[in-house]
C-alpha cells in the first residue's frame, strides 16, 4: 500500500500550510482568547483550498485539517463542523455564504 502524498494532496497541503504558517500562528492566541476566528482567516484556508480537497475524499480533508489543526485547534474543528454540518463538497462557513435551510 502506498501512502505517500499524491502531488496534488502535497501541492494543497503546502499552500495550506503556508496560511497556517503566515495568519493562523500569529493569530492563535488571540483566538483562544477572544473565541473567535476572523472571516477573513477562513476565507484565505478557502481560498488556499481547504473547501475544494473534500472531493478528493474524507482522508484528504482530514490531512489538511491536521495542518491547521498544529496551529489551532479551534479553527481546524471550527472548519470540520462546518464541513459535517453541510454535507457537501463545500464550506461555507469557510468562504462566509448562508448554510443551507435546515442545517445547522
Amino acid at each position: 500500500m502506498n501512502f505517500d502524498w499524491s502531488t496534488e494532496l502535497a501541492a494543497a497541503r503546502d499552500a495550506v500550510r503556508a496560511v497556517v504558517t503566515k495568519r493562523i500562528d500569529p493569530a492563535a492566541g488571540a483566538i483562544d482568547r477572544d473565541g473567535a476566528i476572523p472571516p477573513d482567516l477562513r476565507a484565505a484556508l478557502a481560498d488556499a483550498g481547504l473547501d475544494d480537497v473534500w472531493a478528493g475524499g474524507p482522508l484528504a480533508g482530514v490531512c489538511l485539517l491536521e495542518e491547521v489543526a498544529t496551529a489551532s485547534a479551534a479553527v481546524a474543528v471550527s472548519c470540520g463542523v462546518a464541513r459535517a454540518a453541510v454535507g457537501s463538497a463545500s464550506l461555507p462557513g469557510l468562504r462566509g455564504a448562508a448554510v443551507p435551510e435546515g442545517q445547522p
